[in-house]
């Protein structure tokens, strides 16, 4: 029973490795692949009249469980890491949005993208994550312009 138990295993373990070859990338730690390479190639040159024992079976698959979970856990951290980071740099659009609240209303002199100055009220206030600014609505007699808040030259009162 352990002989045909090491042989599946042995199939199961070659299947994985020929099914993982061709999408595995270069590497320089060594991870579950060559472990898994490492085991079959110990399994296939050991002594047929010494075979490893069923307890250093065990003990190599442990290994490999334990290798799996840390790869895990790895990406894990990875996926938090990067959820975090969302989040901070979200909060810090509605910081610098409520920051800025209070040029609602006020008159701003500016300059649009297309060059041409601007004067007017602000009407509304957006942040630009391309340009990693903010987005000044300006209006006056019946037109209305965009301004970055880095382009405007003059605040007054309304």
């Amino acid at each position: 029973i352990a002989q045909a138990q090491s042989e599946y295993l042995m199939q199961q373990m070659e299947n994985y490795g020929a099914e993982t070859s061709s999408t595995r990338t270069l590497n320089n730690t060594m991870g579950k692949d060559a472990f898994l390479q490492l085991l079959i190639a110990e399994m296939k040159n050991q002594d047929p009249l010494s075979p490893m024992s069923n307890t250093d079976f065990v003990a190599q698959t442990a290994q490999f469980t334990s290798l799996e979970q840390l790869t895990n856990l790895n990406t894990g951290f990875q996926e938090l890491s990067a959820a975090l980071n969302n989040y901070i740099s979200s909060n810090d659009q509605s910081r610098i949005l409520r920051d800025n609240l209070s040029l609602l209303d006020r008159v701003v002199s500016g300059t649009t993208e297309s060059g041409e100055f601007f004067k007017g009220q602000v009407t509304g206030i957006q942040y630009d994550e391309s340009a990693q600014d903010l987005k000044l609505t300006i209006y006056n007699d019946g037109r209305t312009a965009d301004v970055y808040l880095s382009m405007v030259e003059r605040l007054e009162t309304a």
